[in-house]
């Protein structure tokens, strides 16, 4: 399989069509597409712990979502996942979109934030409410789990960490449905979740 950047990129029929295809990313390539490309947001540390976490692990899956580069063959879409191939130095195989046209970067993610780690528990049967809260509690028992301090907020789980934390913990479903009907500030009523929890359990 090619994987010269410039080959890859070059305009078929005109250079309409975008192509996608799965390569397997070096460090050492990895960087050299972050060196070249524009501007982007600021990385994201705690993403890029994730990330790496994730690889280390092993729990990185090959996905439809990969890098995307635009028609001038510089990359729109993929800065922390080649900011994580290198931090951890490990290849990975990603699929790799080509030819994409520039203002792509504008509608990346449709506008809309990635699905979030209550987003994962609401479709383990939890009420979007309850859900809510049980994420905030089953990150500070990531955390335990971890031997890390319970506020640790640069340590976040994936949200596949996050299921396999409430699948350990089922009871947090009911120390939610608690803490619900405690009259508390929001930001609070995550950590009053984690202490009926442990209370309980």
């Amino acid at each position: 399989m090619a994987t010269n950047l410039v080959e890859l990129t070059m305009p078929d029929k005109g250079g309409q069509e975008m192509v996608t295809t799965t390569m397997t990313i070096s460090p050492q390539q990895a960087q050299a597409w972050l060196d070249g490309m524009p501007s982007q947001r600021r990385v994201r540390q705690n993403k890029i712990r994730l990330l790496s976490r994730q690889i280390l692990e092993g729990r990185w899956k090959l996905t439809p979502h990969g890098l995307v580069f635009d028609r001038d063959g510089r990359m729109i879409d993929g800065q922390h996942r080649c900011t994580a191939i290198v931090a951890t130095n490990r290849p990975l195989a990603m699929r790799v979109t080509f030819n994409a046209p520039a203002e792509t970067f504008l509608a990346l993610d449709g506008g809309i934030s990635p699905k979030t780690l209550d987003d994962a528990l609401h479709h383990e049967g939890l009420a979007k409410g309850q859900a809510l809260l049980a994420a905030g509690a089953v990150r500070m028992l990531f955390r335990e789990e971890r031997g890390a301090s319970i506020w640790e907020s640069t340590l976040q789980p994936s949200n596949e960490e996050g299921v396999e934390v409430y699948r350990r913990h089922p009871g947090v479903a009911a120390a939610c449905e608690l803490a619900g009907r405690v009259r508390l500030a929001p930001s609070r009523s995550h950590q009053r979740s984690c202490c009926m929890y442990r209370g309980l359990y």
